[in-house]
């Protein structure tokens, strides 16, 4: 063949020469290697797109989970090959078809993953399941939001996190010498961070996933303005509205101090309890923490019940359960009822 080539292009000064190349590592890999799906229950081997694509989605974390037992090995001393200093691993929305324990399991291979030297991994994602394995490292945590054809970004890095830590002691100064005082293990500004990632689990995590969140004292508020959100009693905004149960107002600037930087709107809305002494100087110190992102403030006078014209559960875990009660025996005034609705309206942003 070579000969017929050369006798046909000599004019040209030039010879054709015919190669066999050997077969390398990559090229096997690449074209000679393929694999199947043993179906048990079928006794047949099936490609895996004819699987659902929880399956496939499974399959392939799998793959990421073990690539790291199978490691390259060391090339002979003296050879040299090219060797990036980083490796990325980009993952969108990897929680896709997976339920939520299948998405935890996941979320926490892709951060064994990231442990190893050289690897980082990137998630781009809608569950807040994995927002929730991360909260323990709150500057890995990067919200983006797109308004009016910009997108937005929302991150909180090392120095803002230790500012925002002391930040948030304040609420301990205030209360100093009164019942509630902080306990010593309570001062250090690491128990700031233990009080997020104990507080964000995945329920709470769904904020940084709404355009706006609405925070209350605690889950008798929520429970009451989530409820007239599902029966169409109170106009959902564009975006949505993420009802956050704070614990309490001492933990109200907290969330405040953690969701301006991250760039989510917020409104607050709290107990008066009668303007005593010690909430004022909540009232006061929620005052200072509004920041750009802080759309408006209100409080009740009294507390919820007071408002709403109903007398108190004997325990305190069970308010929520009592005032949905009292609401659906009719024990709750038509006038009562629309004016909490008017307070809570004029607290969401409408666009």
């Amino acid at each position: 063949m070579e000969q017929d080539i050369n006798a046909e292009i000599e004019t040209w000064e030039t010879e054709f020469e015919l190669n066999i190349n050997p077969v390398t590592e990559a090229d096997i890999v690449k074209n000679l290697v393929s694999f199947k799906i043993l179906d048990k229950a079928l006794s047949e081997r099936m490609d895996a797109s004819q699987f659902g694509q929880g399956f496939q989605r499974h399959l392939i974390y799998t793959f990421i989970l073990i690539a790291t037992k199978y490691q390259s090995p060391e090339l002979p001393k003296g050879k040299k090959e090219f060797s990036p200093n980083l490796s990325l691993l980009l993952f969108e929305e990897p929680e896709a078809f997976l339920h939520p324990i299948q998405q935890s399991i996941l979320c926490r291979n892709l951060q064994k993953i990231s442990t190893y030297d050289g690897n980082q991994v990137f998630v781009s994602s809608h569950s807040s399941h994995f927002v929730s394995h991360n909260t323990d490292d709150i500057p890995s945590i990067i919200r983006l939001t797109r308004n009016e054809g910009k997108t937005c970004v929302g991150q909180i890095n090392d120095n803002d996190l230790k500012q925002i830590f002391a930040d948030n002691q304040k609420i301990n100064e205030l209360l100093e010498g009164t019942k509630f005082e902080a306990e010593e293990e309570d001062l250090k500004n690491e128990m700031e961070g233990v009080k997020y990632f104990l507080w964000l689990n995945p329920e709470r995590c769904g904020l940084f996933f709404s355009r706006q969140v609405l925070l209350v004292e605690g889950p008798t508020e929520r429970v009451l303005i989530n409820y007239f959100l599902d029966t169409g009693q109170i106009e959902m905004p564009k975006g949505g509205l993420f009802v956050l149960d704070c614990m309490g107002k001492f933990n109200i600037h907290r969330f405040m101090n953690l969701l301006g930087p991250l760039k989510v709107t917020h409104s607050v809305l709290f107990d008066g309890d009668n303007n005593k002494d010690y909430h004022k100087k909540i009232y006061s110190l929620i005052q200072v923490s509004k920041n750009a992102l802080t759309y408006k403030i209100d409080l009740l006078p009294g507390d919820i019940e007071v408002f709403l014209g109903i007398e108190k559960a004997k325990r305190p875990d069970k308010k929520p359960q009592h005032m949905m009660l009292k609401l659906k025996e009719g024990a709750i005034s038509e006038d009562k009822l629309n004016s909490f609705i008017k307070i809570v309206t004029g607290l969401i942003k409408y666009e």
